[in-house]
């Protein structure tokens, strides 16, 4: 399957990336400025996204304070979370880089 740029099915990801991170600024005013606190950040949600696959293959049964099996849902939830701090990590090095002049942006 091919991505288009101008599917629908994108403009929905996108929205629900940009409303995490809007969400995530308001929850944790306080995000890192440095890059090894970021990274932390990141990989922490996609290792949430990695238990949620793995305890929907294996069927466990204990999903937050929750007892029931990981669903796509979930696993989606948890990517956009992943991706939001991605973006949000990649928009904060190319602001520094303009701010310090070096790189490209």
């Amino acid at each position: 399957m091919a991505i288009m740029i101008n599917d629908p099915f994108l403009s929905k990801i996108y929205s629900d990336v940009i409303a995490e991170i809007a969400r995530s600024e308001v929850k944790h005013p306080d995000y890192p400025l440095d890059h090894l606190r970021r990274t932390a950040i990141t990989t922490e949600e996609m290792l949430e996204a990695t238990l949620n696959i793995v305890r929907n293959a294996l069927q466990v049964a204990r999903v937050g304070n929750e007892d029931r099996y990981a669903t796509i849902e979930d696993l989606r939830k948890e990517l956009i979370h992943a991706s939001a701090m991605c973006l949000k990590q990649l928009i904060r090095i190319d602001h520094e880089a303009k701010q310090a002049h070096v790189g490209e942006y």
